[in-house]
């Protein structure tokens, strides 16, 4: 999608500013609209997939950023033994799992619904 040259600035100066309070660290992700902010400033314009892990503490403050896969354009390979190593070395209470669609496609697909099973039934939801 296209936008103005205002338009752009407008949207520039808005990332700034979640950028400028995402960087103070020892942030802390409450909501999943704060992850999605964060998922715009970080992946919004690369040309690349990436599967990055948000690792938090049980506070959900930020411990650590990985970017654990990165792909072409239309995939990245995930694979969820290495997500779990990750997740003990980091000693991660809570992980936040964030992947871009540098395509511009943002459907769901087989593989993609099936890396969620997978995932989910790795690091469960706490109830």
């Amino acid at each position: 999608m296209m936008y103005s040259e205002s338009e752009q600035q407008v949207i520039d100066q808005a990332l700034d500013i979640i950028e400028s309070k995402l960087t103070r660290l020892p942030y802390t992700f409450n909501s999943s609209r704060s992850a999605g902010q964060y998922g715009q400033i970080q992946f919004g314009n690369l040309d690349y997939e990436v599967f990055t892990l948000l690792h938090l503490d049980n506070q959900h403050r930020l411990i650590i950023i990985e970017e654990l896969f990165r792909g072409t354009i239309d995939g990245a390979a995930v694979y969820p033994r290495e997500v779990v190593k990750s997740v003990i070395n980091n000693s991660s209470s809570a992980v936040i799992f964030m992947h871009n669609h540098p395509s511009g496609v943002n459907e769901f697909h087989m593989l993609t619904e099936e890396l969620q099973k997978d995932l989910s039934r790795l690091y469960p939801q706490s109830k």
